[in-house]
């Protein structure tokens, strides 16, 4: 059971309209693997063309399996993978397997779902439906030709939230969409309690009032704010739900903040101190080099050492900052970056505010870093 303690800041882009999420994937090639089943056809077929591959097998009776990498991508982003398929003649067998965070993967879509017409269709998987957990690293395809020649196309867009009009969704038997157990009116629960101590520049001027059930929070003075707690008088189990929905109204709040709504629980101290540190430590980092982060001077998704860290380049007049993602689930250790090295440009870690290792060969500086399993960090370089 998980207890729910609720906190507004009042200095937070939390608090701007709402957009929904849909991440695009980033995918290898298709490669053919013969070893993975027992008829494996010796005239399998990769035809490229406007940017997809048809994925084709003419032998009666074989088939082939054929993987597709990603980039890895956490499934917990969105609820649906969205695609367009054109098939045709396909036999029995699995139309997609995610090789997600369990240890063999999992299919998702059997060929006998699909509509094995030759014409483009529009589908998307439910992703929490279907199973699919963690991280997505790939994806296979069974092509078992029925009747010569076998063929299918994908075109795989992404991981989403919102659906085109049309979309065929799969499974076709989902679980039924529910009334919330619980409809919390932060008005009727309590009173909240202002926590001056939780931020560096808190406001000397602040209320909390309630009307119509709702409750209205008021901080005054520029870069400035309050953040209040709000415990509920029973615990809510969180388990079983995706989403908690919030109804909200904001005006004149800053874009450099903390946290709109902090969710807390499971033990009586719903108060995270590590979480607050390392906020607290992140804002501190955007503010220092705020010249930057509001730089035109940017690069998202520099080449990086290994695949699974993620990183974006920054770059004002005095610093270079690379924020940086670990992927995996579990710790990195080692090089991750390679960069142009100028002399006497100095590479620090953000958070331990330490020299990061570098080691400097033909005009090149190569970055060594620490990430935890699905963490982030940031390297800072400086110049004289």
């Amino acid at each position: 059971m998980s207890r729910i303690l609720t906190g507004l800041c009042l200095l937070t882009a939390a608090c701007c309209a709402q957009t929904e999420l849909t991440v695009t994937l980033m995918p290898g090639t298709w490669e053919p693997r013969p070893g993975y089943l027992g008829n494996p056809t010796q005239t399998s077929e990769m035809l490229p063309a406007d940017g997809l591959t048809t994925l084709r097998v003419a032998e009666p009776g074989k088939g082939m399996k054929f993987e597709l990498p990603l980039r890895p991508v956490d499934s917990g982003v969105a609820q649906y993978l969205l695609f367009r398929y054109r098939a045709a003649s396909l036999g029995p067998g699995y139309a997609i397997w995610a090789m997600d965070g369990s240890q063999s993967g999992r299919q998702i879509l059997a060929t006998t779902d699909l509509a094995l017409d030759d014409q483009w269709h529009t589908a998307a998987v439910d992703l929490t439906a279907a199973g699919v957990t963690g991280a997505i690293r790939g994806l296979l395809t069974d092509v078992q030709c029925k009747d010569a020649p076998a063929a299918i196309t994908w075109d795989f867009q992404g991981l989403t939230n919102v659906l085109p009009d049309g979309t065929t969704v799969f499974p076709k038997q989902r679980p039924a969409p529910t009334a919330p157990d619980a409809v919390l009116r932060p008005a009727l629960v309590g009173q909240p309690k202002p926590q001056p101590p939780w931020l560096d520049r808190d406001a000397e001027t602040f209320s909390a009032a309630a009307e119509d059930g709702l409750v209205h929070l008021q901080a005054e003075g520029q870069n400035r704010g309050m953040k209040w707690s709000l415990s509920l008088p029973e615990p809510i189990d969180l388990t079983p739900f995706r989403f908690t929905a919030v109804r909200y109204r904001a005006q004149n709040v800053q874009a450099d903040g903390d946290y709109a709504i902090w969710l807390g629980g499971g033990t009586d101290n719903t108060y995270c101190d590590d979480a607050h540190q390392f906020l607290r430590r992140a804002f501190a980092i955007l503010n220092e080099n705020e010249d930057a982060f509001c730089s035109a001077d940017v690069e998202p998704l520099v080449p990086t050492l290994i695949p699974t860290v993620y990183a974006n380049r920054f770059t004002g007049k005095q610093h270079t900052v690379w924020t940086l993602f670990n992927a995996e689930y579990r710790t990195f250790k080692g090089p991750c970056l390679r960069v142009p090295h100028t002399e006497e440009t100095r590479y620090i870690d953000a958070f331990t505010e330490k020299p990061v290792p570098a080691e400097l060969k033909d005009g090149l500086a190569t970055i060594a870093c620490e990430l935890a399993p699905r963490g982030v960090g940031a390297v800072i370089a400086t110049r004289p």
